[in-house]
């Protein structure tokens, strides 16, 4: 029979098979919108180099997304699956399973590991400078920032102190209000930081970050400013000089 059971979000639980091709399934409690992570780490099977199917179920049945892994991909470095956004509000089942294809006889193994469902961190930005410090606490977690902006105004977006174990460099994509993509960007942990202006914001409204690591196994915190602003303007008279002061 099936192993099954109830998953806490942000709390790891042990999948532990005992018969060959048994499946271990348990379940969370999810919401329509909210964005969740899956991580697997510390896999063991009983056939070395066996495939192993993790597997979430909507809470009609269907599924929500399908992947494969191996035990080597979950250790050291955590498998990380990040979901698609929830569709709808209820009961997803998360299935652990050994991979069946043709002739492949890896069925017959058992499997032992963790599984985690994290989700994501939120933050709000102030847009006068105030840093917002962001903490990622568990492996496969995203930051989303959210920052009021306003049509035509130039904003200047900052990320620093970047401390994140085995970090190779944090991606960061910004979507216009609505959620539609309007640019994206990187950092690397060293240096003093990293700027990206935005010139001219399209429209007025609630702007969101997604802050991603790679590789997105890796925990730490940041800090991330904004500064809003209008542009300075005036009249140039040929051969006289002019201050340019910016605030």
């Amino acid at each position: 029979s099936r192993v099954t059971g109830t998953l806490t979000v942000g709390t790891a639980n042990t999948y532990t098979s005992t018969v060959a091709g048994q499946v271990v399934q348990k379940t969370f409690s999810g919401t329509a919108g909210e964005q969740r992570g899956l991580t697997l780490s510390g896999f063991s099977t009983s056939v070395s180099g066996a495939t192993l199917n993790v597997i979430v179920l909507k809470p009609d049945g269907t599924q929500l997304t399908n992947n494969n892994f191996t035990a080597a991909q979950t250790s050291p470095t955590a498998f990380i699956v990040d979901l698609p956004v929830l569709p709808t509000t209820g009961s997803y089942t998360v299935q652990v399973l050994p991979y069946a294809y043709g002739t492949n006889n890896q069925p017959t193994t058992t499997f032992s590991g963790s599984v985690l469902v994290s989700a994501d961190v939120s933050a709000t930005l102030a847009t006068n400078g105030t840093a917002t410090a962001v903490t990622l606490a568990q492996a496969g977690q995203q930051a989303r920032v959210t920052f009021s902006g306003t049509a035509g105004r130039d904003l200047t977006l900052y990320t620093s102190s970047v401390s994140m174990t085995g970090l190779t460099y944090l991606n960061y994509q910004i979507n216009r209000p609505g959620g539609t993509y309007l640019t994206a960007g990187y950092c690397y942990p060293s240096g003093s930081g990293c700027a990206l202006p935005l010139y001219a914001l399209p429209s007025t409204g609630t702007y969101e970050i997604v802050f991603t690591p790679y590789p997105t196994a890796t925990s730490g915190s940041f800090n991330v400013q904004a500064w809003e602003s209008s542009r300075v303007t005036g009249t140039l008279t040929v051969g006289t000089a002019n201050t340019y002061t910016s605030t």
